[in-house]
Order: C-alpha cells, then structure tokens, then sequence
C-alpha cells in the first residue's frame, strides 16, 4: 500500500490558498451535496446529507488522522479558505457541522441559497435550481475557477492505494465520487496539472500539514502537536472511505468486450457503429485476437469492404483473369466451409461494412443470417444449397459520420445487433498526458460540444483514439510533447473541422476559436491552447 506524500499535500495547500474565493462556505457546502448526489433532475430527501455528507466531509476537511485523539473544536477547515483559517474555522464538530449546520444554512432562510436550492417542503426533500453552476460561480469564483488538481490531492490526503496511480486516474476518480457535469466542471474548475504527483510508504505527516496551517487563536496549545489514540485498534466507521482499497472509475461509454461476446453468442452478427476513432476496429480486432489465441488463426478472418468490392469477391462467381473466365468461390463460402468442419466459433470481421453496396455483395444470403434458413446458388452452373453455421459469428464496424457512404437496406439492418461507439474523451484521463499540462479530455470534449452545437449532428465528432500515437506511447500513457500535440492539432485535427464544417470559415471559429484555427505555431499555439480551456 502507498499514500500520497506530505510535500504532495504541502503542495496542495500551497496551492489551494491562492484562490480568492467568495463566499467559500458555499463552494465547501455545493461540493458536500455533490458527493451526496444532489442535482437539478430529482429531488432527494434532505436527511441523505447527515446519512452520507460525513465521509465526504471528512476528506475535503478533516484535519486529524483516524489514529489521533481530535479535540473538541477546530478540528476541520474549509479547503477553499484555508488562508483565512482564523477567521471562518466553525468550533462546533465536523459531525455536528454536516448533520445540523448544512441543513439549517441551506434551507433556513438565507438568501444566498434561495438562488441555488430548491425546496419541496411536503415532502422534506430539495434539489439544485435549474441555473444553480451560474448562481454558484457569480457567487463564489466569478473571475477565475478554482484548480482542480490540488483540490483532489486534498480530497485523498488520507487514502490508502494499492499502487501508485496517475495524475489522471485520481482526477477521474474525484470527478465520479462528486457526479461532477460538464457544465460544473467548466465554469468552477481548472484542470490544469500544475505539480507533480509523488508517494510514500505511509501516510503523511497530519502534524506537517497543521503546522503549515497554523493553530487557530482559541485552539489548545498542543493543536497542532495532537497525540496518537493508543486505544484505537481498528479504523473508526468515520473514516470508511479513507481506508478503504480506492477504486479507479474509468468512464465509459460502450459495452465491455464481454457484454459483446454475449451479444454475438445470442445473436450470432453484430455491428459496431460511430464515428471515426471510437475505438470500434480496436474492440473488434481484440475479440478476434482473443479468439485466434484459443482456436487458432484460421478462425478469424477479417475483410474491408470497400466501393469496388462485389458479389463476386464475396459469394462468388465467374471472374477474368488474364485472357481466361474462371469460376471464384468467394471468400464468404470458403469461410462457411471452414466453420461448418468444427464445432468452435469462427468469426468473420468486416471493416467499414457500408462503403460497398452491402445488399448486393450479400445477395440472397441475407436470409441465411437468420441462421434457421438456406438459401440455393449456382456457381458454375452448379447448383448448391448454403446456410450459415451458428458457430459462425460476424462482426461488422460502421461509420456513421461519412456522409459519402451508403446506408444498409432494412433487411440486412435489421439481422444484426447494433452497439453504438460514441466519443469517450473521458479515457483520455487516464491514457494520455501533455508535456504542457492541460488536459485533453477537457481539450476533445469541448470541440466535439462545439461541433455538434454548430453542425446540428451528433456524429460529425472526433474520436478519443485520434490521440493514440504508437509513437507517443510511453508504457500505458500516450505522452505528448508540445511539438508533437502542435502537428498532430494543425496536420489531422483541424483539417477534420474544416471538412466537418465545409470549409466554412465562420463555422470553423464557432468550434475551436479564431486563435486556433490560423494553423499557430510554437508558444502561439500553446498559449491559444491554454486560452480555448480557459
């Protein structure tokens, strides 16, 4: 097990006192209810704040370790305004604070929270107004956004980790354990990476981190020293969530390979449609790996279709070759041939399977799909009966954002299952870093909102593996110097807007900027980077 270091922490606290925020009680108490699953959709029974509000105060505030004998006052501090510790410390317990203080702030009269709050006083339950990120923002940071980083190294001062994690996989994490939005994180926060990320072997100094703090006027004289609790022998419930094995959330936006597996056991072909860089020919060429390595390579084959590609090539037919017209049994039917010899799966891999005139190169096997059916060819003048073995499993892939290609017929659409790959720029996190520290995540969600707001198509978008560079790869991490993010934005990136948006010069502004789209160079093009996340 390791623990964040305490100049990791030191370093957060440094950093966290050079937000000036206003009315920092608000952003303290807005993240609480955050944690407890507040939001603006349904309304929650109030009391799920002293039921749940605890552990997630005990992170953002707690400033004695589980182990320590806590004194009866100033025990906790608000994050947000730690450089006026004197003067906002609550002497009443942390407990007591989340159970009674919250609920009376928020729904005792006070004007502040009238904007933000809404109230179903029948039931005892409340939820976020419908504008409640705006009201939050002008109340508390409406000049700057608070930065993110040193917060959520804050947030796991006391967690326990089975390895050391990445910068990326502790942002993620922070951003599920609040149901942190789009909209939240845009206006409240910066998610610029702004110092390192190092560990130890135990937990950090509390005193360390007191001292940089200072006592508070009215505290004990031994507040910051504090002695050890020799009683304690197992970890208090309080602190659940602190010694607690952490969990990495990756986000998600598709099935697992499994639940795909699962797919074409029951429904024998699949397609795998979205936008270009949606990782769909990755989880279809993972599939067939996994099942070349059990069955062998001859079980998987895989095919691109493509505008010339015809009936011939795949059932068969008579073709020319040189000054002669032979018969072809086309690729399809030795496949079938092969599968029905065995009782183990094979699987049949068709890339891009709408840029041919699919219900022609299928012909009439499109009913053979159904597996339950055969159909009748002549080859050669041969007549011969063909069905599809149900150990003959077909996935497809599909880009549903060419707008030069065809669409399948309803008949050969409707034998397959359909999983839908949307962007995931949420495993950027976790997949790639900037040798300038912000945040691709951040940087590909806010162009594909652009796009799709200005384009009006959900899949004129841009995928999150137009990231993956075999080249930029550094163990599990695609690591992009500034020089390779600048080529890869202006050679690849902007060339994708300008056809998604016809090459209209307006429209191109409206995605990604005026800065942005003059094909900048050097610290140019870093600085204008910085300024369209800003």
């Amino acid at each position: 097990m390791v623990f964040l270091s305490t100049e990791t922490i030191k370093k957060a606290y440094q950093s966290l006192i050079s937000h000036e925020v206003k009315n920092s009680s608000v952003l303290h108490i807005f993240l609480i209810l955050k944690g407890c699953g507040i939001n603006n959709m349904n309304f929650k029974p109030i009391d799920v704040i002293s039921e749940d509000g605890y552990p997630i105060a005990v992170n953002l505030s707690m400033l004695f370790g589980m182990d320590e004998n806590k004194p009866e006052k100033y025990e906790f501090i608000n994050p947000f305004s730690m450089k006026e510790w004197a003067g906002q410390a609550p002497s009443e317990a942390l407990k007591k604070w989340v159970s009674s203080r919250i609920k009376n702030n928020i729904i005792g009269g006070a004007t502040t929270w009238r904007k933000i709050i809404n109230e179903d006083i029948y039931s005892n339950e409340i939820k976020f107004t419908y504008n409640y990120v705006q009201e939050i923002k002008d109340l508390t940071v409406p000049n700057i956004k608070v930065k993110l980083w040193p917060l959520v190294i804050w947030y796991n001062r006391f967690m326990q980790f089975d390895r050391e994690c990445t910068p990326q996989e502790l942002i993620e994490s922070f951003k599920n354990i609040f149901y942190l939005n789009d909209l939240e994180l845009g206006l409240l926060f910066d998610s610029t990476i702004n110092f390192n990320l190092e560990f130890a072997s135990s937990i950090h100094d509390y005193k360390e981190i007191r001292n940089q703090i200072g006592i508070h006027p009215k505290a004990p004289d031994n507040w910051i020293e504090s002695t050890k609790n020799i009683t304690l022998s197992e970890p208090k419930s309080d602190y659940t969530i602190q010694s607690s094995k952490f969990i990495f959330m990756k986000a998600s936006k598709i099935p697992s390979i499994e639940k795909i597996n699962q797919l074409l056991k029951d429904n024998y072909q699949i397609i795998l449609s979205g936008p270009p860089g949606t990782s769909k020919s990755y989880i279809a060429d993972q599939i067939g790996n996994q099942l070349s390595d059990e069955n062998g390579p001859s079980s998987v084959m895989k095919i691109q279709f493509h505008p010339q590609y015809s009936y011939q090539d795949f059932i068969g037919g008579f073709i020319v070759k040189g000054d002669k017209v032979e018969i072809n049994r086309g690729v399809f039917l030795n496949f079938i041939d092969n599968a029905k010899k065995v009782d183990t799966p094979f699987l049949l891999i068709i890339d891009e399977i709408n840029r041919a005139n699919v219900s022609s190169v299928f012909g009439e096997t499109i009913q053979c799909l159904d597996r339950n059916y055969s159909t009748k060819l002549i080859l050669g003048g041969k007549e011969e009966e063909i069905s599809i073995p149900k150990n003959l499993l077909i996935i497809a892939t599909m880009n549903t954002s060419d707008r030069t290609l065809g669409v399948m017929d309803f008949a050969l659409r409707r034998r397959f299952s359909d999983v839908y790959f949307g962007a995931n720029e949420a495993e950027l996190i976790y997949k790639t870093k900037l040798e300038c520290g912000l945040s691709l995540c951040d940087f590909l969600k806010k162009i594909n909102t652009n796009l799709k707001s200005t384009l009006k198509n959900n899949e004129l978008i841009i995928g999150q593996s137009i990231f993956y560079n075999e080249n930029y790869l550094n163990t599990d991490i695609y690591e992009w110097s500034n020089n390779g993010l600048e080529d890869l934005f202006n050679y690849k990136i902007l060339p994708i807007i300008e056809d998604y948006c016809s090459n209209e010069i307006n429209k191109i502004e409206d995605v990604i900027g005026i800065e942005l789209s003059k094909r900048l160079t050097g610290e140019e093009f870093i600085e204008s980077f910085r300024n369209y996340l800003a």
